[in-house]
């Protein structure tokens, strides 16, 4: 444990009415000349006031399953959500896993991977994906898995195929969640609109057909778009959802695609939207990844845009899912840094509160030997990224969201609107009962700037960002409370900072930090027996 260390906590003292007054236990450390020494942000929170909603664990979620390594951070993590590729133009041991000719498949594969999900205490989803070569529209052409199945004269042996893998997950495996298909509207299916509400229908019709006769309740969803807020993505959406409620077909989820730094929108140094795409694959390529439109609101605001386009369809109710999603889709440095923890955490209270039910980070571990795709929660070596304190700091947080909010905003150099185009500190606090009926606290609190002109930003420490932050939390019943304080910045990956126990008569206490730019910090407070 570090004691009162530079940028962390730096008092923790009982305000006790007028006669009291807010006092320091040691001097600050210097302020960065970004930010004038009378500049602080103040976080009000109320542990009397239940906002109405609860800490949405469902969040937690990852593309995976990863390596066998692997099954022991997940379980820690509380993960609920792991979507897989079922790949039914995988082979096995050099066999095609469908045989063409009988109509037998072998789900030796599957069932490994939806084994280590159930390992990891997650929740299989299922991706109906890829097309085996003898099914292809065109097997002799490259990339023939992404081609559709040839649902002419072929339709009767792919449907025969989804029945039987249908069967076995439901029957055998108790999957119940299936998405047809992986981002159709981008490379990863080459068979156009038509041709995927035709598989739509096809594949979700057999699935339900094989639920009906198990007696069992499944759901089915997609398309895993790769952006809706794309304007030919949302063609996709508005062309299925007509296309399910005209033929009454199955959607009991939407899904979609979100990484805010696509690398198609930058970088603003490199010429121009497009010309970055296909460069950003590894080390070495630094500014390709830097988009300037980085914002963490954006799947809230995708949220948003989905319900939206449901409100033509009232006889649709589906649950609405992002399962893939992360700063980049590309390689990108920051996803090894604790600038995307601090993302992490910011898009995850921006969305606890929306009608959205579930995410699935990608992704859960970075590939031994591939350092261009640093997407995971996990490194090469399995072993956990900031990104992944962040998932374990949202799964601390109590069940019971109560009031919070940065009340007042004082710096010379930040917006009063403490909007993310000039960095932002946020906060989500949540309430629970301990043993004897005692009242626990959480207050989750960020730090997060998504872009500076001088480029480069967010891939090393220390930034010029730091911000004292002053909590002020009310609500608590009389008493002894041990308040504590986990901070993620980089160089404190997770660890105790600072632990006290303090007494309140009035209720409230106050909590004095200095938050690190692109750091996380989790207050607990703990009533004592």
């Amino acid at each position: 444990m570090r004691r009162w260390v530079p940028a962390t906590l730096i008092a923790l003292v009982s305000i006790c009415g007028s006669q009291c007054s807010l006092s320091t236990v040691r001097t600050s450390p210097a302020i960065s000349t970004l930010e004038p020494k009378s500049a602080f942000i103040r976080v009000d929170v109320n542990a009397g006031q239940f906002t109405g909603h609860f800490i949405n664990k469902n969040l937690i979620g990852v593309n995976g399953p990863g390596p066998v390594q692997a099954v022991g951070s997940m379980k820690r993590l509380g993960v609920h959500w792991v979507r897989t590729d079922v790949s039914l133009d995988a082979s096995t041991n050099g066999e095609p896993n469908y045989n063409c000719a009988t109509g037998s498949w072998n789900s030796t594969s599957l069932d490994q991977k939806v084994s280590q999900i159930y390992s990891e205490g997650g929740t299989p989803l299922e991706i109906i994906d890829y097309t085996p070569q003898c099914l292809s529209a065109n097997p002799l052409q490259a990339n023939w898995s992404r081609l559709p199945p040839d649902i002419g004269a072929d339709k009767q042996k792919w449907i025969d195929l989804i029945r039987e893998v249908a069967y076995q997950e439901i029957a055998k495996e108790g999957v119940r969640y299936f998405e047809v298909w992986n981002e159709p509207d981008w490379v990863f299916f080459n068979g156009g609109l038509s041709a995927y509400l035709q598989l739509y229908k096809d594949t979700s019709m057999t699935i339900e057909q094989v639920a009906e006769q198990e007696r069992t309740r499944v759901y089915i969803g997609g398309p895993a778009l790769a952006d809706v807020l794309d304007t030919q993505d949302m063609t996709w959406l508005n062309a299925l959802l007509s296309y399910v409620n005209l033929n009454k077909l199955p959607l009991d989820f939407i899904s979609w695609h979100s990484y805010v730094n696509d690398p198609y929108s930058g970088p603003i140094v490199l010429g121009g939207p497009g010309l970055c795409f296909g460069r950003s694959n590894g080390p070495g390529t630094n500014l390709c990844y830097y988009n300037p439109n980085l914002n963490p609101d954006t799947i809230y605001n995708e949220v948003e845009q989905t319900s939206n386009a449901l409100k033509a369809y009232p006889n649709l109710h589906p649950l609405l899912i992002v399962d893939e999603w992360n700063i980049n889709g590309e390689y990108d440095p920051r996803q090894n840094q604790t600038y995307d923890a601090a993302y992490i955490t910011s898009v995850l209270t921006s969305v606890n509160d929306s009608e959205l039910a579930g995410m699935c980070f990608f992704s859960l571990a970075d590939p031994l030997g591939s350092p261009a795709q640093d997407w995971g929660l996990l490194n090469e070596y399995d072993k956990p990224k900031p990104s992944y304190e962040a998932f374990d700091f949202w799964k601390q947080l109590e069940p019971d969201q109560i009031y919070s909010r940065v009340k007042s905003f004082v710096s010379s150099t930040l917006s009063a609107t403490n909007t993310f185009a000039h960095g932002k500190v946020g906060v989500i606090a949540s309430e629970g009962t301990g043993k004897n009926k005692s009242k626990n606290v959480s207050i989750l609190l960020y730090n997060f700037k998504p872009f500076v002109v001088s480029g480069n930003y967010g891939t090393s420490l220390p930034t010029n960002y730091d911000r004292t932050v002053i909590v002020n939390l009310g609500g608590l019943d009389s008493g002894k409370y041990r308040i504590t304080g986990h901070l993620e910045d980089g160089r404190y990956l997770n660890e105790t900072v600072d632990s006290t126990v303090l007494n309140t008569r009035r209720g409230t206490l106050a909590v004095k930090l200095r938050l690190p730019g692109e750091a996380i910090e989790l207050i607990t407070i703990a009533q004592q027996d």
